[in-house]
């Protein structure tokens, strides 16, 4: 586990800097219950799918390139809405949902975190050989990775702010509470370019797949929940919660 950052701190908590961290499958726990249930699974599960997880697991070395990284924005460049967020002069229009999570923040976040793209490449290769068993579990193992790469990003922007008393609010991406994900341009024009190795597509979608990206609210008076899944409109979810 490597952290890349160039830091330049202003006035004790206003911070500008960039971290960057390249991490080993064995840096990340895969939670196997939300595994086991974006399959479908949620009771007795038969032995040969659980055979082939736990193979699936064990070479992740050879099929991914893990990294991570954040910006921290100064907090003179950021104003929040109730249904947006100016950064300079660029609009994040995250809709009323989201908004109001982020409003009584002071600044924020930007986040990415990637697989690289040979896990995905060996998927779509096993189930154009017929091997579709192989080729869905190792999607899914892939999807369950990338969040919890996630999970473990946002838990080191916590620890880092927490050391100047100020909190995070959970993490929030384009693409979910009426957020379109077309707002990843402006994300990711505030990062490094080819940052973590990911750019965008023509229609604003993350190449390689398997990676994730959005914004972290920072302050004093900021809150970040257990879980947000009754917010969230994805009824098909494999981690949302029975509420």
């Amino acid at each position: 586990m490597k952290d890349q950052d160039n830091c330049i701190w202003i006035g004790g908590t206003e911070i500008e800097s960039l971290h960057k961290f390249d991490l080993e499958p064995s840096d990340i726990k895969i939670n196997k219950q939300f595994l086991y249930q974006s399959l479908g699974y949620q009771n007795e599960i038969p032995e040969p799918v659980l055979i082939e997880i736990d193979k699936t697991i064990d070479y992740l070395n050879a099929l991914v390139e893990i990294q991570a990284g954040f910006k921290l924005i100064s907090p003179e460049r950021v104003k929040f809405h109730s249904g947006y967020i100016l950064i300079d002069d660029e609009r994040l229009n995250t809709k009323a949902i989201i908004g109001k999570k982020l409003v009584d923040s002071e600044t924020l976040a930007i986040f990415v975190a990637t697989l690289g793209s040979r896990l995905e490449e060996k998927s779509k290769k096993l189930m154009s050989e017929g091997d579709l068993l192989q080729g869905y579990i190792l999607d899914a193992v892939g999807s369950e990775l990338v969040e919890q790469t996630t999970d473990w990003l946002q838990l080191q922007v916590e620890n880092l702010l927490s050391e100047n008393n100020l909190k995070i609010t959970n993490r929030y991406s384009p693409g979910y509470c009426g957020w379109n994900v077309v707002d990843q341009q402006i994300i990711f024009s505030f990062l490094p370019k080819l940052f973590c190795g990911i750019k965008l597509s023509e229609s604003s979608l993350m190449v390689p797949i398997k990676s994730v990206s959005g914004v972290i609210g920072i302050g004093k008076n900021v809150i970040k929940s257990d879980y947000e899944c009754s917010i969230c409109d994805m009824t098909n979810c494999s981690r949302r919660r029975v509420m």
